[in-house]
């Protein structure tokens, strides 16, 4: 009796040295959605930043428009006349703050040219007329931070007249 070997050939099903085609295009699906995620968090993140600098510098010029305003004298940030409790828009011109009613001043950040609004306001605690007592000006200053976008910083403050 004679005893036949097998020999492998190379078309043995019970071994796989490769991959298949569908196996490689998950692959190159799966790396491109990868590729495609970092792409996106880079161009926001980097997006993100520029706008917080714009934000971060339009806080400074607002704190700047408010020291201006707290270096100032009382008299010369008090609108007139002093018989109403509305909100005034000012702005400095020539060296003194006067009443703007057309509000269009502009400061520019990161070469963008973008809106400060400085108002004032009379507020009296005891409720009579300003005229008998100013108990203190409250004073808000605005500036936004984004081209056609109506996104703004805003800090307030409140100035006495020093009795």
């Amino acid at each position: 009796m004679r005893t036949t070997y097998c020999k492998r050939t190379r078309f043995n099903t019970g071994k796989k040295d490769g991959g298949t085609l569908v196996e490689s295009m998950l692959a190159i699906v799966f790396l491109l959605l990868l590729i495609i995620a970092g792409a996106s968090f880079l161009y926001y993140g980097s997006a993100n930043i520029i706008i917080e600098g714009n934000k971060r510098l339009a806080i400074e010029a607002a704190n700047s428009r408010l020291e201006e305003i707290f270096y100032s004298d009382y008299t010369a940030i008090a609108p007139a006349p002093a018989d109403d409790w509305d909100i005034h828009n000012i702005k400095k011109a020539g060296g003194n703050w006067v009443i703007d009613g057309a509000n269009d001043e502009v400061v520019t950040i990161h070469n963008i040219t973008v809106p400060i609004t400085t108002t004032v306001q009379y507020v009296d605690l005891e409720g009579d007329s300003p005229q008998n007592s100013f108990d203190y000006l409250r004073v808000v200053v605005s500036v936004g931070y984004r081209v056609n976008a109506n996104e703004r910083v805003i800090l307030e403050t409140y100035v006495g007249s020093q009795k």
